[in-house]
C-alpha cells in the first residue's frame, strides 16, 4: 500500500512539475490586481447549493466595486439554479466535469476571454485549474492557498491566496473567507456587516409561493425541512413526528410547513399523514428550489438540518434552529447575519441521535427571543 501511495505521488509530481508547468507557464501575478481594469471575470463554484448561496455575497461585492465588470459563473448542475436569474451574472455554465457537455461549452468559454478566473470549488481545484488554463491562458488564475498543494499548484495558478486555512482548518465563516480572498486579490477592504447574500426569482417562482401562502392562509409560519444531502445529517421520520406533535400543540398560533428534497418526498408525506394536525402543512411536490426559497423568505423561522436551506434562510435573516454534528456546526458554515441555535450531536454520532425534546427546547428559546409578541422580530 505504501509503495502505491509513493508511486501516485511520483506520478502527480511528474504531471504538475513537468507537463503542466511547461505547458501552461503560469508566472506569479503581481498583487493586488486592479479590479477596475478587469473586464470579464469567471467564478468557478462547482460544488453544493449552499456554497453557491454564500458565493452570491461575493458576486454582489465584486459588482458593486466595479459595475462595468462582466461576471460569469461556472456552476455545478445542482447549484446553477441559485444564480440563473441573478442580474449581476452575465452567463452561467454548468456542464459536468468531465463530460461531452463541457466539450460543447469550451468554445463559448474561450470566446469570453477572461481577465481573471477565481477557482473556488470546495474540492476540485485541479479540475478548476486545468479548465481555467485551457479557456483563458492569459487570465490571472487564482485559488485558495493550501500548504500541502502549494508547490504543485504553482503550475496551475498565478495566485494562491492565503485565507487562513492553509492547513485545511477553517478559522472563520466561509462568507468572510471568500471576501478575504477577494480583498487580498483585488486590494479592497470590506466590513463584515456590509456582506450580503442575495437570491433572485423568476416571476413564476414568486407567483407559486404567493399562491401557496394565500391558499393555505399562512401568516406566522415555520419552515420545517426534513432533508439533508448526506444521510448522517438526516433526523428521520420518527424524530420529526414526535417533534411536530409536541410543538404544533404547544404553539397553536403558528403553522408548520413541511418541506423536503424530491428524494425524500415519500418521507415528507408519511410525516404529514402521521402528524395530522390542523396547523401542520406540506408544500406541493412541484415546488422548485427557488419557489421554496421564495416561501422561506416570508417565514417567521426555519428548522432544518445543516444544509442549503440554512443559507437560503440566512439570506433573509430568518431565525433558525439547526440540527447538526459538531463538525458541521463549526465556524466555517455559520449562517450569515441570521440568529440561530445549533442543536448538535454528542461526538460524531448521526443527527438522528438528537432527541426531539432537545430540538423542542431550542425552538422554545428561539420563540421567546424572536417570535413571541413581545420580542423584536427580524426584518425581511
Amino acid at each position: 500500500m505504501i509503495f502505491f501511495k509513493q508511486l501516485e505521488q511520483v506520478n502527480k509530481a511528474f504531471w504538475y512539475h513537468t507537463v503542466f508547468r511547461w505547458w501552461f507557464r503560469n508566472a506569479p501575478a503581481r498583487l493586488p490586481l486592479n479590479l477596475m481594469h478587469v473586464r470579464r471575470l469567471l467564478i468557478m463554484r462547482r460544488d453544493m447549493i449552499g456554497d453557491m448561496v454564500i458565493t452570491t455575497s461575493l458576486i454582489r461585492t465584486l459588482y458593486e466595486k466595479n459595475p462595468d465588470l462582466e461576471i460569469d459563473v461556472f456552476a455545478s448542475p445542482q447549484n446553477k439554479i441559485i444564480v440563473q436569474h441573478n442580474p449581476r451574472v452575465q452567463r452561467v455554465f454548468a456542464s459536468p466535469v468531465p463530460s461531452r457537455e463541457l466539450l460543447g461549452d469550451l468554445p463559448a468559454l474561450k470566446a469570453r476571454d477572461y481577465d481573471a478566473v477565481l477557482c473556488l470549488s470546495y474540492t476540485g481545484a485541479t479540475k478548476d485549474g486545468l479548465i481555467a488554463n485551457f479557456i483563458s491562458p492569459r487570465a490571472v488564475k487564482a485559488a485558495v492557498y493550501e500548504t500541502r498543494n502549494a508547490d504543485l499548484y504553482k503550475s496551475l495558478f498565478n495566485a494562491q491566496i492565503d485565507i487562513g486555512r492553509a492547513d485545511g482548518e477553517p478559522r472563520e465563516p466561509l462568507y468572510l473567507a471568500l471576501h478575504r480572498f477577494a480583498s487580498q486579490l483585488f486590494g479592497f477592504e470590506l466590513k463584515p456587516q456590509e456582506i450580503k447574500q442575495e437570491l433572485y426569482f423568476s416571476g413564476a417562482d414568486e407567483e407559486n409561493a404567493k399562491a401557496f401562502i394565500a391558499a393555505m392562509h399562512l401568516n406566522r409560519f415555520i419552515v420545517f425541512n426534513i432533508s439533508a444531502r448526506k444521510a448522517f445529517r438526516m433526523w428521520g421520520v420518527e424524530n420529526c413526528c414526535r417533534f411536530l406533535l409536541q410543538v404544533s400543540e404547544a404553539y397553536p398560533d403558528l403553522q408548520f410547513v413541511i418541506t423536503s428534497a424530491p428524494a425524500e418526498r415519500e418521507a415528507a408525506e408519511e410525516l404529514f399523514r402521521r402528524v395530522a394536525k390542523r396547523n401542520v402543512i406540506i408544500v406541493p411536490p412541484e415546488f422548485s428550489l427557488l419557489t421554496l426559497a421564495c416561501l422561506i423568505s416570508q417565514a417567521s423561522a426555519a428548522i432544518s438540518p445543516d444544509t442549503a436551506v440554512v443559507h437560503i434562510a440566512a439570506t433573509y435573516h430568518i431565525p433558525m434552529v439547526i440540527l447538526c454534528t459538531p463538525l458541521s456546526s463549526s465556524i466555517e458554515w455559520e449562517p450569515l447575519h441570521a440568529p440561530h441555535i445549533n442543536v448538535a450531536t454528542d461526538g460524531e454520532e448521526a443527527v438522528s441521535t438528537i432527541a426531539p425534546h432537545r430540538v423542542a427546547a431550542a425552538f422554545d428559546q428561539l420563540y421567546a427571543a424572536h417570535l413571541a409578541p413581545a420580542a423584536s422580530t427580524h426584518s425581511l
